[in-house]
């Protein structure tokens, strides 16, 4: 049966045996849900555009924008770990786009009580997923926190923050140096954060230059997280994360370790997630939780063959042709585990790789 699977097919239930195979649960979640739920939590990667309508009762309901949302949701106070993975059409406007798009994502969740162990295996699966597309990925990884606590130490909190962390985003010493002028950042808490930017490459390698610039206090935990996942990655054979500090995701929806996979030939990232532990607390979930999404409508045009044959083999008969003749022909053909189609007379429009010409056999 698998060989009869397109590419993004055997992505699609690649990803998901994957998942299942470390524990993940599937969810299932409806796809739209009550207006009034998403309006109070407008934390969503979706630039804040929900698609509305009115159910048949008068209520304003919405098409999801989102996955994590609802499945926070249900998530009770039960103390312990919850981990699930879905299969989800979501409905967006594309970051830099106009108008909505139906977006395929699979993904996973961890929310309860997450360790060292739980985020590394989260990144592991998340740089599995990449290599399931292609073995040409690159995963970034990040923790926002250390930029933050550069900032903190200077005094620079709200929005002035956020505008830092946009020039970061952008990768831009251009637009930092801008930005940090602008906010009234310190020329020495300045220069750390030129370093900061800088800085890229191989996890291990790059946590060493980290830790020999001289950080405030307030950076010490951000990255004995990211010290922790490398000596948990490193454990699995799974390429080495790149440490890449603009990697800034969502940060009105993130908190703590993000990252963000790329495959070669695809412009944008194909994989993004992170930590969110916040928006448990803001949700009335106690816990932390770090989870991702792979964006398969961004895998369509890459998951396509160059040259993709309607089956490998055309059965052609004609009006006077026995249909047992076809049937047992076409059987015959199944039984030997190849993809076969019965045409009428004509192969114009049709490729496959070999022919069976059944209009001179048995006749009726």
């Amino acid at each position: 049966m698998n060989k009869l699977l397109k590419n993004d097919e055997r992505v699609f239930f690649g990803l998901r045996a994957l998942y299942e195979s470390y524990g993940y649960t599937r969810y299932k979640v409806s796809k739209f849900e009550e207006y009034d739920f998403f309006a109070r939590n407008r934390r969503i990667p979706s630039g804040g555009h929900i698609l509305t309508f009115t159910d048949t009762d008068g209520r304003l309901m919405a098409l999801k924008p989102d996955v994590t949302l609802s499945i926070v949701k249900n998530t009770e106070n039960t103390g312990t770990t919850r981990k699930v993975c879905y299969s989800e059409n979501v409905y967006r406007v594309p970051h830099g786009g106009s108008g909505f798009r139906e977006m395929m994502q699979t993904g996973l969740e961890c929310i309860g009580v997450l360790d060292p162990y739980s985020v590394g295996e989260v990144i592991m699966l998340a740089s599995e997923s990449l290599r399931m597309i292609s073995s040409d990925y690159v995963l970034d990884v990040s923790d926002p926190g250390v930029i933050t606590g550069v900032l903190n130490a200077d005094g620079i909190g709200g929005e002035e923050a956020v505008c830092v962390m946009r020039a970061f985003g952008c990768r831009s010493p251009h637009l930092l140096a801008s930005a940090c002028k602008e906010a009234g950042v310190s020329s020495r808490a300045e220069e750390i954060l030129s370093k900061l930017l800088e800085i890229s490459g191989p996890l291990g390698d790059a946590i060493v230059r980290v830790s020999a610039l001289s950080l405030p206090g307030e950076c010490h935990a951000p990255l004995a997280s990211l010290s922790d996942l490398y000596c948990c990655i490193r454990e699995y054979p799974v390429n080495e994360p790149r440490l890449n500090f603009s990697v800034v995701n969502d940060m009105d929806y993130y908190s703590g370790i993000v990252f963000r996979g790329y495959i070669n030939g695809i412009a944008s990232g194909v994989l993004s997630g992170g930590r969110y532990d916040s928006l448990l607390r803001n949700m009335g979930v106690s816990g932390q939780a770090i989870g991702f999404a792979v964006y398969l409508d961004q895998l369509e045009r890459f998951l396509l063959p160059v040259s993709e044959s309607d089956a490998d083999v055309l059965v052609l008969y004609g009006a006077d042709t026995d249909p047992r003749l076809v049937i047992r022909t076409v059987s015959d053909i199944t039984a030997g585990g190849k993809t076969v189609r019965a045409q009428r007379d004509t192969a114009d429009g049709l490729s496959c790789g070999t022919v069976i010409d059944l209009r001179g056999g048995a006749t009726r």
